[in-house]
């Protein structure tokens, strides 16, 4: 299957920050999490508008969401080529909505 990687949310991977996922009481802005690599999709502009729904919480272009909240069939996994090796890209498809608020999500 060809990928058009122009259609696709590329992640920012993170190990810790302050500035992450907007979901208010996300465990990934804690220190719970402080040793893994989340990986960060910000909402195209197009889509900006559905993200905010889904998620529960006014997002802008610049606002960030984690990969917790979106389904595991959300994501699709290319390789490329790259200086002579293979990288594997974690990507969201077209649709994927953050609709993963469930409490192992938040903070208590």
């Amino acid at each position: 299957m060809e990928v058009d990687m122009n259609n696709l949310h590329a992640p920012r991977t993170i190990e810790y920050t302050t500035d992450g996922c907007a979901v208010p009481g996300c465990i990934s802005n804690t220190d719970l999490v402080e040793d893994e690599n989340i990986s960060l999709f910000q909402p195209s502009i197009e889509n900006v508008n559905d993200w905010s729904s889904a998620a529960g919480v006014q997002l802008t272009e610049e606002s960030k969401i984690c990969e917790r909240h979106f389904k595991p069939e959300d994501f699709i996994y290319p390789r490329l080529e790259v200086d002579g090796s293979i990288q594997v890209l974690k990507c969201l498809i077209p649709s994927a909505l953050p609709t993963l608020m469930y409490e192992e999500c938040t903070e208590e």
